[in-house]
């Protein structure tokens, strides 16, 4: 395969002695006392008193003069090694530098396609600066890098790839449906394969930019193993950099997703603490956001998420953006207004939606849904929520399907639910095996009924499945009535040592909002209803009701009918069942001697 043609020589500006830095290739410097044009090997570009932190003004000389000479190689080293990690205020004397790029720069060396993308976006305004930004990227993809096989340099070609790739999220950038990008990222992996036998494999950093993006579209199509090895990949191929701090931010993502948390650590290097990308690279540094807020919401760290969160606010449609709007919805699940909650997530999804396919892609299908069914049960819904299992796929519905039969009242049925998502079948994520051990623990806690032993032995799982996983939310989705009952048994266990000792996890959970408040924006009730469902708890028959409240029996029949439907229940006995659970009905509104939820929803 033919290589890349040999570049121009370097430029060579005034030296020291006019106050301007001296340029030379890559890897040079003169040595003290050399003569000039006789380079020593150091790290460094630039002979600057200052070498290893080059002001914006030295950086936009040398910019400047790699333009004059169409160097490209030396502008596209100096974006990589230093104009990238400024942020948009630091660009000022260089951006109308990059925005002028002309197109062949950008075709020959696709990492300028970001340069010129930021330097577009730098005069804008700070909230449209993204969404500028974002948009110049995308026309250089479709215009300059969808014919990317064609090139006949291999690095070239791959980071074309990877910008086309990344382009076919977006309807804007090419993108004709969710597995357009999958096919092209299929394609590039082929092609460095036959370049790597030919023995022209790519750069390091080519590479790694291309892994790390992979890494991100197997996690949006649910392959974790996959997205993990991926990002693996790119970690060890950049020892520093954006690609590698994407691979270390998604792989997070992926773990917490599955539960696997834990072995974050295990990557290579990922003892590292992710730096922060500057604001220019605001679309590169949104996997480390969702994995900061992921980690803040899983401790229920109230301060943490809504830091992180904030964040998250100021880049819209990007890649991840469905699993930024999960979490945002989770967080407001927990602490914030279910209801507004709701109606946040319909409204950044239909925004996102207009420009970007990856709501289309597996898990964000699922958890939207998932978490659609979290909202609907915290807002005291769970006939509504149950409809939402519907559009969750095997295996992901186990969790939503069991927690919405606890909100419903149905213990019984979350029982045997939960039981066949942890013993049966084996393609339960280990995340929700989490979920599953403690909605079980919680529904038996709260059945006096039930087997002591079978009650003990389970919470003693999700105890100790909690601890070792260092995650209480699953508590944080209980409805009230289910985390009292959790907590009782824990205190007349008297269980030492484990999460729920921790002052700091009882003080988080003392300091959730009640759950369900508000609930008649979703279930209204008439006076009449009001005054007819205690009566339906109490043990007398419709006819005696009907004549209690002075009404013909069939006008009594069609309120049960109504009532049946408001609360989405196919039977007297689970109306109640649904009406305690979601705080209509309180324990002091029933009357002894009729059948009825073991424990009151209370809050919701």
């Amino acid at each position: 395969m033919p290589s890349r043609p040999p570049d121009p020589a370097p430029p060579q500006p005034a030296p020291h002695a006019r106050g301007e830095p001296t340029f030379r290739p890559a890897g040079t410097r003169s040595a003290p006392g050399a003569p000039a044009g006789r380079p020593t090997e150091v790290n460094d570009d630039i002979d600057h008193p200052s070498p290893h932190h080059p002001s914006d003004h030295d950086l936009a000389v040398l910019a400047a003069e790699a333009v004059r000479t169409t160097d490209w190689a030396a502008l596209e080293r100096l974006w990589s090694e230093h104009f990238q990690y400024r942020g948009f205020a630091d660009l000022t004397e260089v951006a109308p530098l990059f925005a002028a790029l002309p197109e062949e720069s950008r075709r020959r060396y696709p990492v300028l396609t970001w340069a010129r993308a930021v330097g577009i976006g730098q005069p804008a305004l700070d909230g449209e600066r993204q969404r500028v930004v974002t948009a110049a990227f995308l026309k250089d993809a479709v215009n300059l890098h969808s014919s990317w096989q064609t090139l006949p340099d291999v690095d070239a070609a791959v980071r074309a790839g990877t910008i086309w790739l990344a382009s076919q999220q977006f309807k804007t950038g090419g993108g004709r449906g969710a597995d357009d990008a999958w096919a092209t990222r299929n394609a590039i992996a082929a092609h460095i394969e036959r370049c790597r036998l030919a023995g022209e494999a790519p750069s390091d950093a080519a590479a790694a930019a291309f892994h790390a993006k992979s890494a991100q579209l197997a996690l949006l199509r649910a392959e974790v193993e996959l997205c993990v090895a991926e990002a693996d990949h790119a970690i060890m191929l950049e020892a520093a950099g954006p690609s590698r701090q994407i691979a270390l931010a998604v792989r997070a993502i992926a773990l917490e997703l599955q539960g696997t948390h834990e072995l974050a650590t295990s990557a290579p290097g990922s003892e590292t603490v992710h730096t922060e990308l500057p604001d220019g690279l605001g679309l590169l540094s949104l996997p480390a956001w969702l994995a900061d807020a992921a980690r803040a919401v899983r401790a229920l760290d109230r301060e943490a998420s809504e830091r992180a969160l904030a964040r998250l606010d100021e880049v819209d449609g990007e890649p991840l953006w469905p699993i930024k709007v999960v979490i945002n919805a989770a967080a407001g699940a927990i602490w914030g207004d279910p209801e507004e909650a709701l109606l946040r997530l319909h409204r950044d999804l239909a925004r996102n939606a207009l420009t970007s396919l990856e709501h289309h892609e597996p898990i964000s299908r699922v958890y939207l849904a998932r978490v659609r069914s979290l909202l609907l049960c915290r807002l005291s819904d769970p006939a509504a929520a149950l409809a939402q299992v519907a559009d969750v796929p095997h295996p992901w519905d186990w969790v939503p399907r069991t927690r919405a039969l606890v909100w419903a009242g149905d213990l019984d049925g979350a029982v045997r639910t939960a039981r066949e998502g942890l013993f049966v079948d084996p393609s339960t994520w280990q995340a929700d095996r989490l979920h599953l051990s403690v909605l079980k623990a919680a529904a038996l806690a709260s059945r006096p009924e039930a087997d002591p032993e079978e009650r003990e032995r389970a919470f003693w799982r999700a105890v100790t499945a909690c601890t070792e996983s260092r995650s209480i939310t699953p508590l944080a989705f209980l409805p009230s009535f289910a985390l009292t009952g959790l907590l009782d048994l824990h205190d007349q266990l008297c269980v030492d040592g484990c999460i729920l000792c921790d002052p700091l996890t009882r003080q988080r959970l003392a300091e959730l909002p009640e759950a369900g408040r508000g609930s008649d924006t979703l279930i209204r009730l008439t006076p009449r209803e009001k005054e007819l469902l205690p009566l339906l708890a109490s043990p007398l028959a419709v006819p005696q009701i009907a004549r209690n409240l002075h009404l013909s029996v069939g006008t009594v029949r069609k309120q049960v009918a109504t009532l049946r439907t408001k609360f989405g229940a196919h039977s007297r006995e689970e109306l109640l069942r649904i009406a305690a659970a979601s705080g209509h009905l309180t324990p002091n509104a029933r009357t002894a001697g009729r059948a009825t939820p073991t424990r009151p929803g209370g809050h919701g």
